[in-house]
């Protein structure tokens, strides 16, 4: 069974959403055990240490991430920094929604805060603009399931 963790934001529901549907894809591939957290939960950086794949998500704000997606890598960061954890080498993937210039921003921070966290990236991000529509949504539950085959 490989384990992937889903760390996300959501300030509209829009990437909440677009969240659910890669968990499902996720799912659908099969073994495959999945974390799903929004950044304002309570939970434990040491589940990344697990982690054979980890998944951030963030709508895009002013071609940035979220204060609170920001928050949780530079805490991600600081963590590796002291030792408590490690994620040198393990997979990554990141999916966000965006307005009028976002989709560009979101591609380079993540990749440039994944390769400061040593993480390989697996695909492309799943991108949209604005609110998912229902063929988006399937879309990222297909992301999802490419995902999951990936991890065999």
């Amino acid at each position: 069974m490989r384990n992937v963790v889903v760390l996300y934001d959501s300030v509209t529901g829009n990437t909440a959403k677009i969240a659910e549907s890669i968990v499902n894809g996720l799912k659908r591939g099969g073994n495959v055990n999945v974390i799903l957290k929004k950044v304002d939960e309570k939970f434990s950086l040491r589940i990344l240490n697990d982690a054979d794949l980890i998944v951030l998500g963030s709508p895009a704000r002013y071609a940035n991430v979220t204060p609170g997606m920001h928050t949780l890598i530079t805490a991600i960061l600081e963590a590796i920094e002291l030792g408590i954890i490690n994620l040198k080498g393990k997979l990554f993937a990141f999916f966000g929604s965006y307005g009028w210039d976002g989709g560009i921003a979101l591609e380079k921070v993540f990749n440039k805060y994944a390769k400061l966290m040593g993480l390989k990236v697996l695909l492309p991000g799943f991108l949209i603009t604005e609110t998912p529509s229902e063929n988006d949504l399937k879309l990222a539950e297909e992301f999802g399931l490419k995902l999951a085959s990936l991890l065999k």
